[in-house]
């Protein structure tokens, strides 16, 4: 059990949180514990995590929020995360961040506890679909045995666009979620030419599909929905944060 990673909660909610806590603890993960989004984002940097759990609405800002920027380190990219939402929200409502998984509340520990148990168990390879596969620890894509190597901002491209698989992400969103730029001071050529060295590097890709960004004309890029992709494993180490271009 001690090799576990640890699991961060953030509620601005104190007795829920240490309510949460205990039953995490018991599981046997450590846990770690935030009152506000900064607290979130400092410690969430400072532990070796597996899973994040918080609130949907968060003091002076929101889960997605939250996720948006704790995932332009490619070290969080891919970490998983379940959303606390209130009674009658439904996982698809637009405030829910994509790509988690959510409980409502009054929040059952046990079944938190199971929750993070079902997201960290590993698939059995013999089931895993074959697909865009990310490795955080080489800074890498592959799809089957073929690798390509990717800088840190290439990365967070990737990952900006298949959080949002089947949407398509403007050239300003993407400028926000990649480089943290305002859109008003952001540059749409920087987008373009990012995505056209990755576009040349999934290229390289035997076997994949031969365009998997698309241009979607006045909306921006997608990565369309029939593309598989296999996320990384919780348990895969953290790579620091580089500073490629």
């Amino acid at each position: 059990m001690s090799e576990r990673g640890a699991i961060l909660i953030c509620t601005a909610n104190s007795a829920l949180r240490e309510t949460l806590a205990a039953s995490l603890r018991a599981a046997g993960y450590p846990v770690g514990l935030a009152a506000t989004p900064s607290q979130a984002t400092r410690l969430a940097r400072d532990l070796r995590l597996c899973c994040l759990v918080l609130d949907l609405v968060l003091p002076g800002s929101s889960a997605a929020e939250v996720l948006s920027a704790l995932r332009m380190d490619p070290a969080l990219a891919a970490l998983p995360a379940i959303v606390l939402t209130p009674a009658g929200v439904p996982p698809h409502d637009p405030a829910v961040p994509s790509g988690v998984r959510t409980l409502s509340k009054p929040v059952d520990p046990t079944a938190l506890a199971q929750a993070v148990e079902d997201m960290l168990s590993p698939t059995p390879p013999a089931t895993r679909a074959p697909g865009l596969a990310l490795d955080l620890r080489a800074l890498a894509v592959r799809w089957g045995e073929q690798a390509v190597t990717l800088t840190p901002t290439e990365l967070r491209l990737l990952m900006a666009l298949l959080e949002r698989q089947g949407t398509p992400v403007s050239v300003f969103e993407l400028l926000v979620a990649v480089w943290g730029t305002p859109p008003a001071l952001g540059g749409p050529e920087l987008v373009r030419v990012h995505i056209r060295n990755l576009r040349t590097k999934l290229a390289e890709l035997t076997g994949a599909p031969p365009e998997i960004i698309h241009t979607v004309a006045r909306q921006g890029y997608m990565v369309p929905q029939d593309v598989p992709v296999v996320w990384p494993s919780p348990e895969e180490p953290h790579r620091p944060k580089g500073s490629g271009h």
